[in-house]
């Protein structure tokens, strides 16, 4: 029960309250092991069960070469209709959210923290743009809730149920894009990853990348010509569902 305070913050500040056995609940969520009970959202609701999300996910810390791949795959994925879920972490999440609104598009930031308490602080403002655009906030955690660490993972989780599809742009080999990595190969999502062309242009940051594609067989975007094939890809997946 939420105490009627954070009910009147929560009003106050335009949050709705849905629960699993709500209608707009978004059907992509109930298939989870352990859905939120709760969701807060602060935005458009209608975006939660919209046709088509893909996620747009990566390193916070994030090369210029890795922040405008990830403006460009977000423009990509809006232009084709896409609804570009990721995070409002700095670095790729930004990228990924910006694109998609500088192509007139919808996004939806998933939050560790409360809809109401924006983590990163850093990025208030995209959260608040992202809002003036039509899109979406969304958290399991009402206003109060301290962001621990294990927030941050189910966070992950909640973009890739989200999600048909997840482009990579830029990886560690470890840390908080492989946990959403793993979370959408056990849910039977199409991965995705940036493929870059060496040189100057290859980091440590890229090196999760290298292994995704090497490794775990993830689609190779490289192009524009390739980010269209993975929606192809994901439209398919979609039509045989």
């Amino acid at each position: 029960m939420i105490p009627d305070e954070i009910k009147r913050i929560h009003d106050e500040a335009g949050v709705v309250a849905i629960t699993i056995d709500d209608e707009r609940y978004p059907e992509k969520l109930r298939t989870l092991p352990d859905p939120p009970a709760v969701l807060y959202a602060k935005g458009d609701v209608s975006l939660l069960n919209a046709e088509k999300h893909s996620a747009v996910i990566g390193a916070r810390k994030v090369s210029m070469k890795g922040m405008d791949v990830a403006i460009g795959i977000g423009n990509a994925l809006a232009l084709s209709g896409e609804v570009v879920v990721s995070g409002l972490a700095t670095g790729c999440d930004t990228g990924g959210h910006l694109g998609c609104m500088g192509a007139g598009g919808k996004t939806i930031a998933i939050l560790p923290s409360p809809v109401t308490q924006i983590e990163p602080r850093e990025n208030e403002e995209l959260a608040a743009r992202i809002v003036a655009s039509g899109g979406l906030l969304i958290s399991e955690y009402p206003h109060g809730t301290e962001v621990t660490p294990d927030k941050y993972i189910a966070r992950d989780r909640l973009q890739a149920a989200m999600s048909e599809g997840l482009i990579v742009i830029e990886s560690f080999l470890g840390g908080g894009t492989m946990h959403t990595v793993g979370f959408a190969e056990e849910l039977g999502k199409l991965v995705g990853a940036y493929r870059y062309p060496g040189g100057f242009d290859m980091t440590e940051k890229s090196e999760g990348n290298e292994y995704l594609i090497n490794e775990r067989g993830a689609f190779i975007v490289r192009t524009m010509k390739d980010v269209r094939a993975f929606i192809d890809k994901m439209n398919e997946i979609r039509r045989n569902k």
